[in-house]
């Protein structure tokens, strides 16, 4: 669908809690996943799974209509990842490498509060210096 911006490049609006940000990229299209244990996706012939889920957790850190509480958000990443440290022998210095983070933030104001504000206070509390390494893109 494109971006709703003002700027005549995608490239110089896209840019993910950035204060030069511009306009709202608006998504189209679908995700898929197979979820299956290991033996029965190995058992099929050219079977090469490529994606391994090592966390997931379900919270719900907005108490307004347009507001997270960072505090709650940050509590949780740190709770998820910590939970994929224990159980799977991982440290999130190794994680951050190979780690993906789509932002729910768009066009919020950059003015270090709201939805963008949120999320980046919680990426900063839980990976700390290693999040220059972390790609993050977004869409709505």
């Amino acid at each position: 669908l494109g971006a709703a911006t003002i700027k005549p490049k995608v490239e110089d609006a896209a840019l993910p809690f950035d204060i030069r940000r511009n306009g709202m990229l608006l998504g189209a299209g679908a995700v898929a996943l197979v979820l299956e244990v290991d033996a029965v996706a190995m058992a099929r012939p050219m079977c090469s799974p490529c994606v391994k889920v090592l966390g997931t957790t379900h919270a719900n850190s907005a108490y307004h209509a347009s507001a997270i509480g960072t505090k709650h958000a940050c509590e949780q990443l740190e709770r998820l990842m910590t939970q994929v440290e224990v159980v799977h022998g991982l440290k999130r210095e190794k994680i951050v490498e190979s780690l993906l983070y789509v932002s729910h933030e768009t066009f919020t104001c950059a003015r270090g509060g709201g939805c963008a504000g949120s999320e980046i206070a919680a990426l900063r509390s839980v990976f700390k210096h290693s999040l220059n390494k972390i790609l993050i893109t977004n869409t709505k």
